[in-house]
C-alpha cells in the first residue's frame, strides 16, 4: 500500500476551500472568525484533496451532501493525516446512517483551528 505523505505547514493567510456554486451565510459568519483567509473556489471533492495534499488549510460545509459524495474523499483526507468532523459536534462524521445526508462538516489540516 502506497502511503500520502503531506505538508503539515499552513501559512497565512489560512487557505479555504469553498463552492464555486453554493455560498451561505454560515460560511460568511464563519470567516468573520478568521482575520487573514484567502479563498479558493473550486467544486466537488477536489476540495478535500486541497486539505489533504497542504493546498488549502479549512473546507466548511454548509451544504447539503450525501454520504456518496463525501466517501472516498475522506478516506483520502484521513489517509493524509487530516480530519473530517461534524460541524455543531466536532466529532468525526460516521458512515452508514439511517439517513445518509451528511450533517454540515469541517475538513481541516490541522487540530489547531478550534471553530
Amino acid at each position: 500500500m502506497v502511503s500520502i505523505s503531506v505538508s503539515n505547514n499552513h501559512q497565512n493567510p489560512i487557505r479555504i476551500v469553498a463552492s464555486r456554486s453554493h455560498p451561505s451565510d454560515m460560511l460568511n459568519d464563519l470567516l468573520e472568525k478568521i482575520i487573514d483567509y484567502e479563498i479558493i473556489k473550486i467544486g466537488s471533492s477536489i476540495k478535500f484533496c486541497h486539505i489533504a495534499s497542504g493546498r488549502a488549510d479549512l473546507y466548511p460545509r454548509f451544504g447539503p451532501t450525501m454520504e456518496w459524495d463525501t466517501a472516498a474523499s475522506h478516506a483520502i483526507v484521513l489517509e493524509s493525516g487530516k480530519e473530517v468532523l461534524e460541524f455543531e459536534k466536532n466529532q468525526p462524521i460516521t458512515y452508514n446512517k439511517k439517513n445518509l445526508m451528511n450533517p454540515y462538516f469541517i475538513v481541516k489540516n490541522t487540530s489547531e483551528y478550534s471553530l
